[in-house]
């Protein structure tokens, strides 16, 4: 029987020799269109398991990843097999926040039937060794390795905190419960909803970057980001409320209903997500009146409950308002961190 060390690595796997995979897994890189169906199955499983939030298509992940200016899909983008079955993923990116670190961002996920052997510690080890051959072409004097887990990954959580990463931003997915007692929340003078059409999505879309730049961690976007926006298969303008003051938009919420996720989980929920104030108008119930115009458009289509995911150390105030709208905590999570070392360039 061959040995972790020994373990085969199928394709173009960038800097591997001290991974360890174990034995019987192999590792490859991304080998087209086909694999974002085992990407999809690979995350639903998982997050069905840990309990967790969501649901994902193939068309999402093509989507999100094909459109990503930070990704080298060929090389950024890791399946791992055993037995020639998919059983995990790893996407590992860098960026420069606007006024933050140089982030070496990794995220990973392994089916339930494939933990507690290894694989993830060696996920974790392939992503560091090959972000860190970025980082050390990178003169940032602050450079940090980054994932996203959720507090019910405990496995996940066990492995980054054994190597130091250490939780520097909360994240929950909230929901309510019912579209009973909406609360009447109303516009300030001068400004008012319009439906969408075609010419006012660029306008939309820049709104939402503007409104975004002073949070933490924001990235620059790029034309990439614009087709993303364009393409993102459960996208349905008509669920959207979009506040305008005189012709500039001023707040959004971009609500949408995943019909597959619903029909899986057997519930009638839809989200008010994408929500957005340009920073002149904070404060003015903007956001308040465009979930809950919202929230009837998504009791109009049968709906039955509704959905969000907020920063919890959003300083504007989100996680308050979302709460006054009826929403609650169904599960939390944290950005995870840790710098990259001299020992993490040097291997």
């Amino acid at each position: 029987m061959e040995s972790a060390s020994e373990a085969p690595i199928r394709g173009r796997v960038d800097r591997v020799s001290d991974i360890g995979w174990p034995s019987g897994v192999v590792a490859r890189n991304f080998a087209g269109h086909g694999d974002f169906t085992a990407i999809a199955n690979i995350f639903n499983t998982s997050v069905h398991a840990d309990h967790s939030e969501g649901m994902s298509s193939a068309e999402d992940f093509a989507n999100e990843l094909t459109h990503d200016h930070t990704l080298d899909i060929e090389r950024g983008l890791l399946i791992v097999e055993a037995e020639g079955v998919p059983v995990g993923w790893v996407v590992a990116r860098w960026f420069k926040e606007t006024d933050g670190p140089m982030v070496y961002r990794h995220m990973a996920k392994l089916v339930p039937s494939h933990r507690r052997q290894g694989i993830g510690t060696a996920m974790l080890r392939w992503a560091q060794s090959y972000l860190a051959a970025a980082a050390a072409t990178h003169e940032d004097a602050d450079r940090q390795f980054q994932t996203d887990v959720d507090d019910s990954e405990c496995g996940a959580v066990i492995i980054l905190t054994t190597d130091n990463y250490q939780p520097v931003q909360h994240h929950a997915d909230m929901v309510r419960p019912d579209l009973e007692n909406i609360p009447e929340r109303p516009l300030p003078q001068g400004v008012e909803m319009r439906p969408v059409q075609d010419e006012h999505l660029r306008a939309i879309w820049e709104s939402d970057i503007e409104a975004f730049r002073d949070h933490v961690g924001y990235v620059e976007q790029t034309e990439d980001d614009w087709l993303k926006f364009l393409n993102h298969p459960s996208a349905d303008a008509t669920l959207w409320t979009v506040a305008w003051h005189e012709d500039k938009v001023v707040g959004q919420v971009r609500s949408v209903i995943n019909a597959e996720q619903n029909a899986a989980m057997g519930r009638k929920r839809g989200y008010t997500e994408d929500i957005s104030t340009t920073r002149e108008w904070r404060g003015r119930g903007i956001a308040g009146a465009l979930i809950a115009a919202g929230l009837h458009k998504l009791k109009a289509r049968g709906m039955e409950e509704a959905g969000l995911g907020v920063h919890v150390d959003n300083p504007t105030g989100a996680y308050r308002l979302y709460e006054s709208m009826g929403f609650g905590v169904v599960a939390s999570g944290a950005t995870y961190q840790r710098p990259v070392t001299s020992a993490d360039l040097d291997r």
